[in-house]
């Protein structure tokens, strides 16, 4: 089943469906979930972190001095790239990582166990 905090997060969820619906047969394994779950929740806080940065600029004024200082929001969403980046490495969902790992065989027939993980 999806984890509670990305059914909550329209955003995450959004992402944890895309990757479900494209993921080769076999490449994630139950096992998976939690790492997918994270990769989806810093893919959504990028997202929100860009739409902050679209809405005030990549510079901002400092509160205390009125200086121009960099977006905080700028360290968030390169901060959950970064991570999101890490995860898809770890679950060799990038072209280039997929060759290094063979697809998931459960060893007995019938129904996948991921299969219970779709929203």
């Amino acid at each position: 089943m999806c984890p509670q905090v990305v059914q909550e997060n329209e955003r995450a969820l959004g992402y944890w469906t895309m990757y479900l619906a494209n993921v080769a047969p076999g490449h994630l394994s139950p096992i998976d979930a939690p790492l997918l779950a994270r990769l989806c929740m810093a893919l959504a806080y990028a997202d929100q972190a860009n739409e902050s940065i679209e809405e005030s600029g990549l510079v901002v004024n400092a509160p205390n001095t009125g200086f121009p200082i960099q977006s905080p929001y700028l360290a968030v969403l390169n901060r959950q790239t970064e991570i999101a980046r890490k995860l898809a490495s770890e679950l060799a969902l990038p072209p280039a990582e997929r060759n290094r790992v063979g697809p998931y065989t459960p060893e007995k027939e019938g129904p996948s166990p991921w299969d219970a993980l779709e929203p």
